[in-house]
């Protein structure tokens, strides 16, 4: 059986004989152990709306290796949970649109699900595509837009932290209030830590639904002393530790809100001329007078024609022609 069609059934197979996330079996690899996996964080975890989670460790031809699944609300979630988890000295991976590795350890956002792999690293993307499709309730969205609004020069390697409410603002930026942060009017935070000649900086960015709430959560920040905040549309840029208030102003300026905008743009349609218009009506006159003319000889070849078929002179069949006159009768 073919490497894929073997790894779909296994899965499958896998999904209907045991309830959990991680199919029990697949690449010659049978499942030794099942059961939850732990919550690194329960308070960040449960901002991230963790939903299931399970820890599977298998066996394969005496090769072993561990599988972590978490199941969050969303993709925004799981970025959160990635970007906690991921060390600080692992390199980016291929295996997905977002993936870490370090040593044998893989670290991968799939949708709404986070994933470990540990002593296995999957080669085969029509793999992958099926152990998606084995994940129960697996739903994908795009990943936020917020990371990229973050300046990149000087900027830590793997120091982002996605922030979705105050456990985690907490933790990665201790200095801003979650009341004037206001979590409950639909923020989102991403913060990540600086090197300039001045030392470290850590730098948030809190987006807002509007521009108007963003500006009303500017006025809270102002009146907040040795805090420095920036505003560019539904961004608030904010930095708290403001060890040196000009290196703090230069990263500021670095950062700006970007959206494509579509623009409307009347194409640019040459004018015809006063001579191509005459020409065009000359061209089109000729056209219809040469129809005519061939549709009166057509007409003249189909007469004789029926002439001849039924035996009668041309002439005899003008005198079959019935002629309706449609007047109201004289009284």
């Amino acid at each position: 059986m073919p490497r894929l069609t073997a790894i779909l059934f296994l899965l499958q197979s896998g999904s209907m004989a045991y309830a959990g996330l991680l199919p029990e079996g697949f690449e010659g690899a049978t499942r030794t152990l099942a059961r939850k996996a732990p919550v690194p964080e329960e308070a960040i975890w449960k901002e991230c709306g963790l939903q299931d989670s399970e820890y599977a460790e298998y066996d394969k031809a005496g090769k072993k290796f561990s599988i972590t699944a978490w199941r969050f609300t969303d993709t925004t979630s799981s970025v959160e949970a990635f970007q906690f988890l991921r060390p600080a000295d692992s390199k980016s991976s291929d295996l997905t649109k977002m993936a870490a590795e370090k040593g044998v350890t893989i670290w991968a956002v799939f949708g709404n699900y986070l994933l470990i792999f540990d002593g296995f690293k999957p080669t085969d993307d029509d793999v992958m595509a099926q152990l998606i499709l084995s994940l129960p309730r697996f739903e994908q969205a795009a990943f936020p837009l917020l990371p990229r609004f973050l300046p990149k020069t000087g900027k830590i390697h793997n120091s982002e932290r996605y922030l979705l409410g105050p456990a985690g603002l907490a933790k990665f930026a201790p200095g801003i209030s979650p009341s004037v942060a206001a979590f409950s009017m639909g923020a989102e935070g991403q913060t990540a830590r600086y090197k300039t000649p001045e030392g470290e900086i850590n730098l948030t960015l809190l987006s807002y639904p509007t521009p108007y709430i963003a500006k009303e959560r500017l006025a809270e920040f102002q009146q907040l002393k040795g805090v420095r905040v920036k505003r560019s549309s539904v961004l608030l840029a904010v930095i708290t530790d403001v060890a040196n208030a000009d290196a703090a102003e230069r990263l500021l300026a670095e950062v700006r809100y970007e959206t494509n905008v579509t623009i409307n743009v009347k194409p640019d349609v040459k004018e015809p001329q006063i001579g191509e218009i005459v020409l065009t009506g000359v061209k089109f006159s000729g056209i219809l007078f040469a129809f005519s003319v061939l549709a009166g000889f057509g007409l003249r070849g189909f007469r004789l024609l029926v002439a001849r078929l039924r035996g009668v002179k041309t002439g005899e069949l003008d005198e079959e022609v019935t002629t309706l006159n449609l007047s109201a009768p004289r009284k």
